[in-house]
């Protein structure tokens, strides 16, 4: 039965869903056209800096996680995590000693683990591990020297890598595992006395880094493996790319998810610090050396960071002819290239940008991560198949989260259909002008008027008495939009049914309602909504005590047009789809209406509306950072309390004025998760939502001739900031009796 009645309203339907704004007069078809598109509105910038403006300094080069949604490094003295458009202090170790201080090196591939050092009790420099938000100390190596610092963890955060003191003080690579909760000190290479891991693979079983002697000198890269038990395993060392030189020396600074490939640079036989890569040949320390190149000729400098889960793809940093930093992209069959090269064939305007080393390259090598002098400390660029973009961490984000508030603000249309329905049950215009029920403008926040109250002693159309078994058309609608009538948040209101009178207590109605909204977003983004569907209703006024009790019910199908816009290097992109959304609502309101003398009536009144919203899941197409958003429900439970002021001013001719307190009881929207396509999964929880605001406004009505009445109003919002409900409101409508 379900998919029968969404197919009777599905679009395209939209036609009808602006019939049904044709109530509206041409003065509010000329404010439309007068509330021309402005560029869009920009989002509240996500703040990088915490005390004092200073910025968060990502350190080390794991300091990015896998999805590239967080960044670890530390702000002024305290370890830091950015994520989700937040930067958290992760605290210290303790705070009982002289020192205090943090920072963090490495994070696990999904942000939920970072590693580091911290000052602790005794003033000593000891490694942590921090999940879920506590910190936790990994210990010593040997308690006689105490220093340890943890430099790299796992994908799933359970092994940790880096180097502590021994008993003769000499720094040692350690390994820390979740299971054994010990470090295991993994030696040093022959004619070397101290070693250092820089980095472990996806699962813990191969870590890197380098070997050297006391006075840090000598270093050369070593590759250790797990013989499968806790603590057991073989160091072997990289080699060099040349020993004929003046300096003999080689540090691996990434491996590959599986350990095959290692990277980092080595002195080649001119004394030029170049980028290698090393490949193993099966064996636990077999493999080979090779060197990687540079970008320039003259500035003959290249260090390789990362490298892609199969080692086909290496990213690090290379000097240029002038002696500048660039991020540098290697594939065996292109060699090295920049960065920026391969960005701009694909038609990424660089202007104002300058990548200055790549830190970190995804599984299939599609997307890269690194610092930069432009914005901010983080970007995140895609190579794939002839598409390409650059981004920021926080511009992603960013419009990501934009897309959470598409629940809520369906949910709001929803609530302004079943206000605007609950209106037309409680009659329509002036309680002095008007009689009988009809098609009121709407009620609720900022959308117009309540209607006019009902009581036992209303006079009729023309002789006072209202008739017996009357049936009425009404038409109404609404524009609303935002206070800076900027036109980045523009919706259309409507609807068209039937009430019938039985001549007594009660009275039936119904008709269909249709929405539609349109909301700019941040780099010409943009979210069109429109709804459709119907709403019934049913009124019981006991005769002479001015009461009145009303229910009522919607239910509507959505059509979404969702455009996420997002930075893309100078420029901006987009990536849009298509969803499916449907809402319900159930709402219930009782009121009483006090005439205070011949001109003057009060009604206080309170209403209570539950609402269901379901979205369907959809995909995106176009732009270099496509999502795939995940289905969700949105639920709301809202009342309103208010007072209603009826005044006669001349013959047929009725105002009223109202204000009215809300109160939503849920104070965040739903979570929302889906996948960045090559970026991986990405979670948000609901965004922040006013739970009080107030609403108040004018309105005026018009005994036309016995038959047809119309009225107007104007109704505004306040105290109300998340983009839920429109500040302004014009309504328009008016009531046919057909007999």
């Amino acid at each position: 039965m379900r998919p029968v009645i969404r197919s009777l309203f599905s679009f395209p339907s939209r036609r009808f869903v602006r019939f049904l704004m044709l109530p509206l007069p041409l003065v509010l078809l000329g404010l439309c056209l007068a509330l021309a598109p402005s560029p869009a509105r920009c989002a509240d910038s996500v703040a990088w800096t915490s005390d004092g403006g200073t910025y968060l300094l990502a350190t080390g080069f794991g300091n990015v996680s896998a999805d590239g949604t967080t960044v670890v490094g530390y702000v002024s003295n305290e370890a830091a995590l950015w994520s989700d458009g937040t930067l958290t202090g992760l605290g210290f170790l303790d705070t009982t000693g002289t020192y205090e201080f943090s920072r963090a090196y490495g994070v696990s591939a999904d942000g939920s683990v970072v590693v580091g050092d911290s000052s602790d009790s005794d003033n000593k420099t000891q490694a942590f591990r921090w999940s879920g938000g506590t910190m936790t100390g990994l210990g010593f190596l040997d308690t006689t020297y105490k220093y340890s610092s943890a430099t790299g963890v796992s994908a799933n955060g359970s092994v940790v890598v880096g180097d502590s003191s021994d008993s003769a003080d000499n720094r040692r690579a350690f390994r820390w595992t979740e299971s054994s909760g010990v470090m295991t000190d993994l030696g040093t290479l022959g004619g070397h006395d101290r070693s250092g891991a820089n980095a472990v693979s996806a699962d813990g079983l191969v870590v890197v880094g380098d070997c050297y002697d006391s006075g840090y000198s000598n270093y050369e890269a070593f590759r250790w493996v797990s013989d499968g038990t806790a603590t057991g395993g073989t160091m072997a060392s990289l080699g060099f790319l040349d020993t004929s030189g003046t300096y003999t020396v080689s540090h691996a600074y990434g491996v590959s998810s599986d350990g095959s490939v290692v990277v980092g640079y080595s002195y080649d036989s001119d004394d030029n610090v170049q980028a290698f890569r090393w490949v193993s040949d099966g064996s636990a320390s077999g493999g080979s050396m090779a060197g990687l190149g540079f970008l320039s000729s003259v500035s003959k400098w290249s260090q390789a960071i990362a490298v892609s889960t199969n080692g086909s793809v290496v990213v690090g940093k290379s000097y240029d002819d002038g002696g500048d930093s660039h991020a540098f992209y290697w594939t065996e069959s292109s060699g090295m290239v920049t960065l920026a090269s391969l960005l701009a064939a694909g038609g990424v305007d660089l202007t104002g940008w300058v990548l200055e080393e790549a830190s970190g390259v995804s599984g299939d090598g599609t997307i890269i991560v690194g610092a930069d002098t432009h914005g901010g400390p983080v970007y995140i660029a895609r190579i794939s198949g002839g598409v390409a973009g650059l981004t920021t961490t926080e511009s992603l984000y960013q419009s990501l989260a934009t897309m959470g508030q598409v629940g809520p603000a369906v949910s709001s249309m929803g609530q302004l259909s079943m206000s605007r329905l609950g209106g037309v049950a409680q009659g329509m215009g002036s309680h002095f002008a008007v009689a009988g029920p009809g098609a009121g403008t709407g009620a609720g926040p900022g959308a117009g008027p309540d209607t006019g109250a009902r009581s036992g002693n209303e006079s009729g159309l023309s002789s006072g008495d209202e008739m017996t078994g009357t049936l009425e058309l009404w038409g109404i609608g609404s524009l609303g939009t935002n206070t800076e009538l900027d036109g980045g948040d523009f919706g259309l209101h409507g609807g068209l049914g039937l009430t019938w009178h039985n001549g007594g207590e009660w009275s039936f109605g119904g008709g269909v309602f249709g929405d539609s909204r349109e909301l700019d977003t941040d780099y010409t983004g943009s979210q069109r909504i429109e709804a459709l569907g119907p709403g019934v209703f049913a009124v019981y006024s006991p005769q002479g005590t001015g009461l009145e009790f009303s229910v009522s019910a919607l239910w509507q199908t959505v059509d979404l047009e969702l455009t996420r816009g997002y930075m893309n290097g100078a420029g901006s992109a987009t990536s849009s789809g298509n969803a499916d959304a449907e809402v319900f609502g159930l709402s219930g309101r009782v009121q009483w209406t006090k005439d205070v003398n011949e001109t003057l009536a009060l009604t206080p009144f309170g209403e209570y509306t539950w609402q269901s919203v379901h979205i369907d899941s959809y995909t995106e197409s176009d732009g270099p950072f496509p999502a795939s958003f995940d289905s969700r429900n949105e639920e709301s439970n809202s009342i309103r309390t208010g007072l209603r002021a009826d005044v006669a001013l001349f013959d047929k001719v009725g105002t009223w004025v109202w204000a009215a307190w809300d109160h939503r009881f849920e104070d965040t929207s739903s979570a929302m998760g889906g996948t960045t396509t090559g970026l991986g999964a990405f979670s948000y929880a609901g965004s922040k939502l006013d739970q009080d605001w107030a609403d108040l406004g004018v309105g005026a009505s018009w005994q036309l001739s016995e038959r047809m009445t119309a009225n107007a109003s104007l109704g505004a919002a306040m105290g109300c900031d998340d983009d839920s409900v429109s500040d302004l409101t014009a309504s328009v409508g008016f009531t046919y009796q057909l007999w």
